[in-house]
């Protein structure tokens, strides 16, 4: 998303996600433990990356290549 992976990682008994990874650049950036529904760690993980973008350089930079690999495709 917009130049961030975001990975899920999910509990295989309770089927519940247990972690939020960010990855910039394919190195882990951040890593967040959530407890909620899978619906509910997608909507924080796009929150997360939105906010992020706006305040952390490198996550803007992340977002700046994938604009640029978009443009360059058509």
């Amino acid at each position: 998303m917009r130049g961030v992976r975001i990975r899920i990682l999910v509990d295989p008994t309770t089927g519940k996600p247990t972690t939020l990874n960010f990855y910039v650049g394919g190195i882990l950036s951040d890593s967040v433990p959530v407890t909620c529904d899978l619906q509910r760690a997608k909507c924080i993980a796009e929150k997360v990356v939105n906010v992020q973008i706006s305040k952390d350089p490198l996550w803007a930079q992340a977002e700046q290549r994938w604009q640029r690999g978009l443009f360059l495709k058509r």
